[in-house]
């Protein structure tokens, strides 16, 4: 996330989606891991947590847990008054 900070303070905001993992048949929690160290550790700011309920969610090989239908996206800006979406997609620096 440090390699991405020029082009994200230029913009001072941006949308987050990352997957989540288990480790001896538990869930890691990396979503949620990430952003509270995005905003504990480098000063970002979460204005919205957005659930994206995967219609067709992929196939899932074990019995003892339910199938991954949702992912959560989260949307960060660097201050209060820099939460104006439509400027995130003017911004430079991000492929």
């Amino acid at each position: 996330m440090r390699r991405n900070q020029a082009g994200a303070q230029a913009c001072r905001s941006f949308w987050l989606n990352i997957g989540d993992s288990y480790a001896d048949k538990n869930l890691v929690g990396i979503p949620w891991r990430l952003a509270i160290e995005l905003m504990d550790g480098q000063g970002w700011i979460l204005r919205n947590s957005v659930v994206w309920n995967k219609v067709k969610g992929g196939p899932d090989n074990t019995r003892d847990r339910l199938r991954n239908v949702h992912e959560d996206v989260f949307h960060f800006v660097k201050s209060p008054q820099g939460s104006n979406i439509p400027s995130f997609f003017r911004c430079s620096g991000f492929p």
